[in-house]
């Protein structure tokens, strides 16, 4: 009994010495990656995938019209997205996005009908592994340097709606030339994931119709980290931001939860712009910039189930897929899964972001 009892204690002994041994190692990767050294490693593997993603590209349609100079042009690569993509083509036109250099990535549905039909769309194929290509963003930045640099763009997936303050008056054209006049380059935002009154299950929306009038919830519990990329050992270089739904109702006694909610989406590109990973642009003052906006996020529609089990089927998203997975259990053990809680607010426009905290106010000429 004592010698087990003794076996015991050295062998929780040992799993925790090896456990942190491991956090420590782990720690130590991201600091070496956060060297000078190994940025410079991580840009030249960028640089290789860029190249190796433009030969991927094929030019399906050019644009109806010569994009003039100080517009914004709209990028996103999709996949079988023709629920959304009608009101995501609607969302920024109405923002003043004079085009769109939209990548199909082996689409079944009508989504590259839809694209072609549009006469401001530039459509392109890419045939090759969505996984293997930094899950589109080789693809972006390939698309990009074919259409020019010297310019604004912005980035976004077909679920995903840029905001910012006052965006309802001020078109693109003059949220790029404040960004100028204030010596910013870019515009990182915060995700703030959107859902509707009724359950995911119930949440239907039709082609066509409005992905914010259909999910015009969100949270306002959400914890900012200014700090969080100056770290020796930053897992990511941008703000890091914790809360929110999937925080709230996706967390489990044995996992809490959280995925990255930075992006920097808008960004003037010139030969030293990138992004080393979706979440995270180089150079890196440029997911650090004090004016911010938001980026509305619609997964929770009745097709979360059977997009989840597309995202696994297909296997091309982060760790083979794990986030999907793991909403899959969560989902599984909660049939009638509800988002809405009393602390929900509603969203009625962009006040509503900026009252709660989760975009700042911009300095307009009024």
């Amino acid at each position: 009994m004592v010698a087990d009892h003794i076996d015991d204690n050295w062998r929780h002994r040992l799993l925790a010495t090896c456990a942190g041994a491991n956090r420590f190692r782990k720690r130590l990767r991201r600091g070496l990656r956060n060297t000078t050294v190994g940025t410079r490693w991580q840009i030249r593997r960028r640089r290789a995938g860029i190249r190796a993603a433009a030969a991927e590209l094929r030019l399906l349609k050019s644009p109806g019209s010569a994009r003039a100079a100080g517009s914004v042009v709209v990028v996103a690569c999709m996949r079988d997205e023709a629920l959304r993509l009608p009101d995501f083509l609607h969302h920024y036109r109405a923002l003043g996005a004079t085009g769109f250099i939209l990548i199909d990535n082996q689409s079944c549905d009508a989504t590259r009908e839809i694209a072609a039909a549009a006469p401001d769309v530039e459509l392109l194929a890419a045939e090759g592994s969505y996984a293997g290509r930094l899950f589109g963003m080789d693809w972006v930045m390939a698309a990009i340097a074919r259409a020019g640099l010297g310019r604004w763009y912005l980035v976004a997936d077909i679920d995903e709606l840029f905001v910012y303050d006052r965006c309802e008056r001020f078109p693109l054209t003059e949220l790029v030339a404040l960004l100028e006049r204030q010596g910013q380059m870019s515009m990182p935002v915060l995700m703030v994931d959107m859902y509707g009154p009724l359950p995911i299950e119930r949440t239907f929306f039709m082609s066509g119709a409005s992905m914010i009038d259909t999910c015009p919830f969100f949270d306002a519990r959400y914890e900012t980290d200014i700090e969080a990329p100056q770290r020796w050992d930053a897992r990511r270089r941008c703000i890091r931001y914790s809360g929110g739904p999937r925080l709230r109702m996706f967390s489990t006694p044995e996992r809490s939860f959280q995925g990255n909610l930075a992006k920097t989406p808008l960004m003037y590109w010139d030969e030293n712009c990138l992004y080393l990973e979706p979440h995270a642009a180089h150079p890196v003052s440029r997911n650090l910039a004090p004016l911010r906006g938001g980026l509305l996020h619609f997964k929770f529609f009745a097709d979360f189930h059977d997009r989840a089990l597309a995202a696994i089927e297909h296997g091309q998203h982060w760790n083979d897929s794990s986030e999907y997975r793991h909403y899959l259990r969560v989902i599984d053990d909660n049939p009638g899964m509800t988002l809405l809680d009393g602390a929900s607010l509603r969203y009625r426009g962009t006040r509503s972001l900026v009252d709660a905290g989760l975009m700042t106010a911009l300095p307009w000429r009024v």
